[in-house]
């Protein structure tokens, strides 16, 4: 919901953001998408750096307010790769490889979400 748990702010985390937006090309998007930002902006500056530097590939989006989501959390990668989370407060899991009915399900949920997401935090100093 938040990116709290996930590590995003260690060392190993900023590099595998690094490392994947510097591999997506085109018209492809590192894209984020949160329920609630104030996590990210308030205790991970390096990634808020990282999203600075590579503004014109890597997106995030908060989910709007009285916009239904899932209980799950859940990452798609170039929409083979899914890897879900069955409760955002449970650590219990699973990996789907492979592009299949469920990855497909996910991947339109998140679309779906996205289109109704706001802007999220984009690294940019306010300027104040």
């Amino acid at each position: 919901r938040d990116f709290a748990q996930t590590g995003l702010e260690s060392s190993a985390g900023i590099d595998a953001i690094d490392a994947l937006a510097r591999s997506v090309a085109g018209d492809n998007l590192v894209r984020i998408l949160l329920c609630d930002a104030e996590h990210i902006e308030q205790r991970c500056p390096r990634f808020l750096k990282l999203v600075e530097r590579f503004g014109n590939r890597v997106r995030i989006r908060i989910v709007g307010e009285g916009v239904a989501y899932p209980d799950a959390s859940f990452a798609v990668a170039d929409g083979n790769v899914l890897v879900t989370r069955f409760h955002h407060d449970r650590a219990r899991g699973k990996r789907i490889d492979g592009a299949n009915a469920e990855s497909s399900r996910y991947a339109a949920q998140f679309e779906t979400i996205w289109m109704n997401a706001r802007s999220g935090p984009s690294g940019a100093p306010l300027g104040i």
